[in-house]
């Protein structure tokens, strides 16, 4: 016996859309215990997109709010520019594709109550977003790619959060960093990543050339001092930098000097090239 929810979807435009989705066993409906499942969730903000050292694959950096934990998951290239657009606040002439799942949602009054990265099964996380229908009635689950909807969510202002289990078993970002990055990050709050020729085209820059801008700690001296995620840095202390390696090499002039002035390229403002000046937080 249908549920009169399922009666008004499959009876409604919005309904045939959604009824379509249910028969490619795309959505769920039911009860799924929210209550008693949601407090095995923790909440999470999106620290940024970096790529991963050892597969130059891009990953979406995610951050638990309550115990700062934070771990990386492995997305496409594509979505990390969507990511990356909305986090940068970077419009487009024409929607990109979650920008037309916004716009569908919207469109069919329906919203996102939340989405949930749900499991991590051989090294592939899984996420759900949960829907909550024009009219009420039971709230829809949609099965997703962690990435689209972690783009979903950050153009809805939806809440994200991770279930226990997952945030236990998903490796700890940044714990395998060299010691040199690790004190780049403590003291200037500044993450760095190699700019891969991938990333270079990702950017839209002719060369491999410089190393990118992947993380910023918030009011951290970079944060304060305006560098941003997906600046790339081309001098440190008037020293051209190519790579990771020659900023590794640098390491000793960086602490002799006790500051970095940076010459940045920014992509997102029109390739413009700035200096910038930091000076590193006091030991505590």
């Amino acid at each position: 016996m249908k549920s009169e929810l399922v009666k008004f979807l499959i009876g409604s435009y919005s309904g045939r859309w959604l009824a379509s989705l249910m028969g490619a066993g795309v959505i769920l409906i039911g009860s799924l215990g929210t209550a008693a499942w949601a407090q095995d969730l923790h909440e999470l903000r999106v620290k940024g997109v970096s790529v991963d050292r050892q597969s130059n694959s891009p990953v979406v950096i995610v951050e638990a709010i309550k115990s700062a934990k934070s771990f990386p998951i492995w997305i496409g290239f594509t979505e990390a520019q969507a990511i990356a657009l909305e986090m940068e606040h970077v419009p487009t002439e024409r929607p990109m594709t979650h920008d037309l799942l916004k716009n569908i949602l919207a469109g069919l009054k329906a919203k996102v109550t939340r989405v949930t990265i749900t499991d991590l099964r051989d090294g592939v996380f899984y996420a759900s977003i949960l829907l909550r229908p024009q009219g009420g009635g039971p709230e829809i689950t949609v099965d997703s790619r962690p990435s689209d909807a972690i783009a979903l969510a950050l153009r809805v202002r939806s809440p994200l959060f991770v279930t226990q289990k997952v945030l236990e078993e998903a490796r700890i970002y940044g714990s395998s960093e060299s010691g040199f990055s690790a004190s780049l990050r403590e003291q200037y709050g500044i993450g760095v990543q190699e700019l891969t020729p991938e990333l270079a085209r990702f950017f839209g820059v002719p060369r491999a050339e410089g190393v990118l801008v992947s993380e910023i700690v918030s009011k951290s001296p970079a944060d304060s001092a305006g560098v941003q995620v997906g600046d790339i840095i081309l001098e440190v202390n008037l020293k051209t930098v190519l790579n990771i390696n020659e900023l590794s090499g640098l390491q000793g002039d960086i602490l002799k000097a006790g500051k970095l002035q940076l010459t940045l390229l920014r992509v997102k403002d029109g390739k413009q090239n700035l200096t910038l000046s930091l000076t590193p937080k006091p030991p505590k």
